[in-house]
Parts: structure tokens; sequence; C-alpha cells
């Protein structure tokens, strides 16, 4: 990499990479269809 590109260019370019890879994983697996939770989320009520 050109050693002026600034950290935040670095930044956004690798998060655009990763966010168009999990699109592609939910593309390709129809997560959005099956309407899925937070394992995290559910278990914060709990206190645990």
């Amino acid at each position: 990499m050109d050693a002026h590109i600034s950290r935040k260019e670095i930044f956004r370019a690798e998060s655009k990479y990763l966010n168009e890879i999990i699109e592609n994983y939910v593309r390709a697996y129809h997560w959005k269809d099956m309407k899925l939770r937070n394992v995290m989320d559910m278990r914060a009520g709990l206190g645990g």
C-alpha cells in the first residue's frame, strides 16, 4: 500500500470490503427471510 494513504481511507476501504462479504452471505443463505434474533440481545434481559 502507498504510505501516503490516510488511515481513515484504509479503514473505509476495509469496512466496505467486509460489508460486501457479509451482504453476500446474507443473500446466499436468505437470512433476511428467516427473521433471526440475536442471541446476545435475548440473554441481556436475564442479566447474563
